[in-house]
C-alpha cells in the first residue's frame, strides 16, 4: 500500500511538473504579446509625431509649392498610421490566437492533473495514520495549490486579453470550465478537531 502511495505520489507530481512547464509558456506567451503590444504602439506614436510635425510645418509656410509638398507628405504619413493599425490589429489577433492555444493546452494538462490528484487523495485517505497525517496534508495541499495556481492564472490571462469577458468568466470556454471548483485536501475531516489541533501543535 505505502509503495502503491508513493508511486502515485510521484506520478502527481510528474504531471503536476508538466502543468508548470505549461504554465510558464503561458506567461512567456503573454511577455511576447505585451512587448508585441508596446512596439505597435510605439511604431503609430512614432508616425504620428511626423505627421504632427509636418502638419506644423505647413501652417507656417507661405510658399504654395512647399504647402502642397507638406500636405502630400501629411497624406502619406496618415495612410502609413492606418495602413500600420491595421497591420497591428492583425498581429494582434495572431497573436491572440496564440494564447489560446497555450492556453488550452495548459486546460488539458490542469484537467489530468485533476484526474490524478483526486485519486491520490482517495489513496491517501485509505492509508493515513495519525503520525502520517501532518505530512500527508503538507504534500496534498502543496500539489493542489500549484493546480489551482496555474488554472486560475490562465483564466485571469483569458480575462485580461479579452478572450474570455468577465460576465463569462464562469462559463465554460474551449470545453473547460472556468468557475469549476478548486482542490483542495479533506484528509484532516477524518480525525476530529481536537486530535488535528493537538497535532498541529505538536508540529510547531
Amino acid at each position: 500500500m505505502e509503495n502503491n502511495k508513493q508511486q502515485m505520489t510521484a506520478e502527481v507530481t510528474k504531471k503536476v511538473q508538466e502543468l508548470l512547464a505549461v504554465k510558464t509558456k503561458v506567461i512567456e506567451t503573454v511577455d511576447k504579446l505585451e512587448d508585441a503590444k508596446e512596439q505597435d504602439a510605439e511604431a503609430i506614436a512614432d508616425l504620428q509625431e511626423q505627421l504632427d510635425e509636418v502638419e506644423l510645418v505647413k501652417t507656417e509656410t507661405t510658399n504654395v509649392t512647399k504647402a502642397k509638398e507638406l500636405q502630400r507628405q501629411a497624406q502619406e504619413l496618415q495612410n502609413d498610421i492606418e495602413l500600420t493599425q491595421g497591420v497591428n490589429e492583425a498581429r494582434a489577433k495572431q497573436r491572440t490566437s496564440e494564447l489560446e492555444d497555450v492556453a488550452q493546452e495548459l486546460f488539458a494538462v490542469h484537467k489530468k492533473a485533476v484526474f490524478l490528484y483526486r485519486g491520490l487523495e482517495m489513496e491517501y485517505q485509505a492509508t493515513v495514520s495519525f503520525r502520517s497525517l501532518q505530512e500527508d496534508s503538507e504534500t496534498l495541499s502543496d500539489l493542489a495549490n500549484k493546480i489551482n495556481n496555474a488554472f486560475k492564472f490562465t483564466r485571469s490571462v483569458l480575462i485580461d486579453f479579452d478572450i474570455v469577458s468577465q460576465a463569462d468568466s464562469n462559463k465554460t470556454w474551449q470545453g473547460t470550465h472556468l468557475g469549476q471548483r478548486e482542490l483542495y485536501t479533506e484528509l484532516k475531516r477524518m480525525f476530529n478537531k481536537e486530535a488535528v489541533r493537538q497535532l498541529e501543535v505538536m508540529s510547531k
